[in-house]
């Protein structure tokens, strides 16, 4: 299975092969529709935003990532003329962009005040952010020696809860000026579709769990897994910020207009009840 940074790198991979299709619907925005300049933070080695760049060969994106080795992964895959690569933080881009786009990322990072001050003054559009919704996880129980082990990050032990853009996020795009739009959810079945692309995509996201390759046990127990009749469900969430007061058929406000909106309701986003479209 390889070293720790070749496991992340490959279950990105496999998430875009096994995922992107599913999350097309969350795509479906008028920010995105309008949108002529896409930055993705936390490209990865760039699987996913290839995927996009081919879907939406009209719009140019530009993917940026801390780590040098996914970079020069994301580099040596086929050329597009609408896609290029970035190694080091959004922060330090110049450019500005119509949507920033991040899946699998924001929730975990340190600097989202940083980023969420970058995109106030770079990004005209929205924000789409896409990450896990553990709230719509399940497993059967004869797979939870495996998905037992899943994982720790998204589930602060100090409030044992599940972490959601609405409520971990939300307060800071709001400090910046951005509001929730809209949400849109997918759920995934290992009884649907490839169930060899999902059993390694359990197993990897095992592994990037635990941190290294799955001992010999757990890779018995994953190559016993029968996908159809043991099922585990996935569920993936897409959140849409939207600069505050911003409207399809008007001027987008200025960012410290729009960070003043955002002081006035106390740092608060738009109220979840109707933020599906």
């Amino acid at each position: 299975m390889g070293d720790l940074h070749q496991i992340k790198q490959r279950h990105l991979a496999v998430q875009a092969a096994l995922c992107a299709e599913a999350e097309a619907p969350m795509f479906d925005h008028p920010a995105w529709d309008a949108a002529e300049t896409v930055v993705d933070v936390g490209c990865g080695e760039g699987s996913y935003l290839r995927h996009l760049a081919a879907r939406f060969p009209g719009k140019r994106f530009v993917g940026v990532d801390v780590h040098e080795t996914a970079i020069a992964l994301a580099e040596a895959g086929p050329p597009l003329a609408n896609l290029r690569f970035r190694w080091g933080r959004v922060e330090d881009l110049a450019e500005r962009f119509d949507v920033l786009v991040s899946r699998f990322c924001l929730l975990y990072v340190d600097d989202l005040d940083a980023i969420a001050a970058w995109a106030a003054d770079h990004v005209g559009g929205g924000v789409l952010e896409i990450d896990n919704a553990d709230d719509l996880f399940a497993a059967a129980p004869a797979v939870a020696p495996l998905t037992g082990l899943l994982h720790a990050t998204r589930l602060p032990a100090a409030e044992g809860r599940v972490r959601t853009a609405l409520l971990d996020a939300a307060p800071t795009w709001a400090r910046h000026g951005f509001e929730v739009d809209a949400q849109r959810e997918v759920v995934l079945h290992s009884g649907d579709g490839d169930a060899e692309l999902f059993r390694e995509l359990l197993g990897l996201s095992v592994a990037v769990s635990i941190r290294r390759p799955l001992p010999e046990e757990l890779a018995e127990r994953l190559a016993a897994w029968q996908p159809a009749r043991d099922r585990v469900r996935i569920g993936i969430r897409g959140t849409w910020f939207r600069p505050a007061g911003a409207r399809p058929d008007g001027p987008v406000p200025a960012a410290d207009e729009r960070r003043a909106s955002a002081a006035g309701r106390g740092g608060r986003g738009r109220s979840p009840a109707s933020d599906h479209w």
